[in-house]
């Protein structure tokens, strides 16, 4: 199936990623949609498929803060 390929790289890849959670689940979603004709002797198909990855861990830092009075 078209696109499937890509996606399981693009969940291989977010796994690999450091940034990361390696905790999280990763999936590959493929949605299949049928649309039929008037006399239901036909029907056209879609196929869409949509990887769900982990979002980057969000990055924490300090910053010095210094004033005058």
């Amino acid at each position: 199936m078209a696109g499937t390929d890509q996606a399981v790289r693009a969940v291989a890849a977010n796994i690999a990623d450091p940034n990361t959670s390696a905790k999280a689940k990763r999936k590959v979603v493929i949605e299949v949609e049928f649309t039929p004709n008037e006399d239901r002797d036909f029907a056209a198909v879609t196929f869409k498929v949509l990887p769900k990855l982990a979002p980057p861990i969000p990055l924490r830092t300090k910053v010095a803060i210094a004033y005058t009075k």
